[in-house]
């Protein structure tokens, strides 16, 4: 009796241990099954995956070979602007130089220009002065024939002071003075003399009163 009440509890045991096992067995059956159905799903996406980027593959390629072809041509038209970057800043050195010649040449001619400015001034002042003088001394300009000028006098003869004694010059095309004529007619010799000086000395204003003395000279001797 004890050993079949001993084997009975034994049995009971085993059973309900048996029974534990094959709920567990049973539980991680279920929990297999929903891994192995998740591995699958997981598996399907990635092997679709997979078949995309295979298809892809190519146009990767292409569009890896296009942009390698941009960069390139990118890195070409870089380089000619630099070359021209560098041309254009040489060429701007170049030009800024010329400038600063060119300003220091204006400079010059400005003050160039207002050195003569002053000369003509000088000029116009000493010809209106000489103008006044001549008058007084009875002195007046003709245009004579042949790009020469005529210098008429008067106020030389006190007994006659309206009577008129001119000498004729032009300048030739060395920009030298050259007495043509004159009226009454002057010792040659001396007229060659004044006019040498003159040449020497560009005084026409002076040249003009040696002619006049000439010419007042000239009465004395008559």
């Amino acid at each position: 009796m004890n050993l079949r009440m001993e084997l009975d509890r034994t049995n009971a045991q085993f059973n309900r241990w048996v029974n534990a096992q094959k709920d567990w067995i049973n539980s991680n059956d279920s929990h297999y099954n929903n891994k192995l159905e998740e591995c699958n799903v997981t598996l399907y996406a990635l092997k679709e995956n997979n078949a995309q980027l295979h298809s892809s593959k190519s146009i990767n390629e292409v569009i890896k070979l296009q942009q390698q072809q941009d960069i390139e041509q990118c890195l070409s038209q870089n380089n000619m602007l630099l070359k021209q970057k560098d041309i254009l800043e040489q060429h701007l050195r170049r030009c800024e130089e010329d400038e600063e010649l060119e300003n220091k040449r204006l400079d010059d001619a400005r003050a160039e220009h207002e050195i003569l400015r002053k000369k003509m001034e000088q000029s116009l002042n000493d010809l209106i002065y000489g103008m006044r003088h001549y008058t007084a001394l009875g002195l007046e300009f003709q245009k004579a024939d042949s790009d020469c000028m005529k210098f008429i006098f008067t106020q030389i003869d006190e007994k006659d002071p309206n009577t008129k004694f001119f000498f004729t010059m032009f300048v030739d095309g060395n920009n030298l003075y050259q007495l043509v004529e004159t009226k009454p007619v002057l010792n040659q010799s001396v007229c060659i003399e004044q006019v040498r000086r003159l040449n020497e000395n560009n005084d026409i204003g002076k040249f003009v009163f040696e002619m006049r003395k000439l010419f007042k000279k000239s009465l004395l001797s008559c």
